[in-house]
């Protein structure tokens, strides 16, 4: 009897295609930095298109990049985003607060451009 493949076989996981990019589970490499920096200015690129108050989900930057896989980078958009807000470019909010970007927040956030 013929087994079907399994999806969830860590080595399928390994490394998966995401638009231009391949994403690899640890992140290492040019791709990782090509991709940050892709996030990062989609982020920025969004938000400077809304009034200052307004806030943008993460999923619309890991959208504009890769519109059919933008699910397997949200973690790492999330990240991005993170980097960010340490920074000081953005504020991460979850229910119109301010999240400390060294805490581990669960859920839906949104981002926001910090004042200058």
């Amino acid at each position: 009897m013929m087994r079907k493949p399994n999806r969830n076989n860590a080595a399928e996981r390994e490394e998966k295609h995401v638009g231009d990019y391949t994403e690899k589970q640890n992140f290492d490499g040019e791709v990782g930095v090509e991709l940050e920096q892709s996030l990062e200015q989609k982020i920025l690129e969004i938000l400077g298109r809304r009034a200052a108050s307004s806030t943008m989900c993460p999923s619309e930057a890991a959208r504009a990049i890769s519109p059919s896989n933008w699910r397997l980078l949200m973690e790492r958009t999330r990240q991005v985003a993170r980097t960010m807000a340490l920074r000081g470019i953005i504020h991460i909010t979850q229910k119109g607060v301010v999240c400390n970007p060294l805490t581990d927040f669960k859920g839906p956030i949104r981002l926001k451009l910090a004042a200058k």
